[in-house]
């Protein structure tokens, strides 16, 4: 497999030449991706094991006509079963893992295990929205985090380099820092104007 940073600028490159593919282009992708996934859940994970048999024809083929029989994963089951909606065998190349859990401010706290790959996917898809509302990755950009690690102050005005495509030269100039995002607004605000930040990312607080 290619080094991580190398595959995620290939997922880039495979998102922007994707989004111009013709209906019945995309539709075999995305069956052909669907068949890998479903094929690998009922095999390794508990929780699918029988709950995907609508689609599964006696030969092992996908019947798409019956998609809709398979039933809509509620929040209250995925708080219920974090066991058994974990795969015992992962896919080889997918990279660690980690276990996420949510606060459950909004609903029933539930924790959810997700690979290096799904986080590289995510910042290949920020990229392609990047390039869809035409930001400019030579600027500076701040990202708000929660639950930063001790020490994080004495680092907040330190550069971490690009954020933007590697393949664009622009994004080479580009800045980026990070604060805590539970911090008071008055040092929020404070760390925004040192940085002289053009973009800011974080989540709602």
């Amino acid at each position: 497999m290619n080094s991580p940073p190398a595959f995620q600028q290939k997922i880039y490159e495979m998102l922007m030449e994707s989004q111009y593919w013709p209906p019945d282009q995309m539709l075999a992708y995305q069956r052909s991706q669907l068949t890998q996934l479903l094929r690998h859940a009922k095999a390794t994970v508990p929780f699918y094991k029988s709950r995907l048999n609508p689609v599964f024809k006696k030969d092992g083929t996908i019947d798409w006509s019956r998609w809709d029989e398979i039933p809509i994963v509620k929040r209250s089951e995925v708080a219920a079963n974090f066991k058994t909606l974990q795969s015992s065998r992962l896919p080889p190349g997918h990279l660690a893992t980690s276990t996420v859990s949510t606060s459950g401010s909004t609903g029933l706290p539930i924790k959810v295990t997700f690979n290096n790959i799904m986080g590289m996917a995510c910042v290949a898809n920020d990229w392609r929205s990047h390039r869809w509302w035409g930001l400019d990755w030579a600027q500076p950009l701040v990202f708000w985090q929660g639950s930063l690690k001790d020490g994080w102050e004495e680092k907040a005005t330190t550069n971490r380099g690009s954020w933007g495509y590697p393949g664009e030269a622009n994004s080479k100039l580009g800045e980026s820092y990070v604060f805590e995002r539970n911090s008071p607004i008055e040092a929020l605000l404070s760390h925004l104007r040192k940085t002289q930040a053009k973009y800011l990312y974080t989540q709602a607080n």
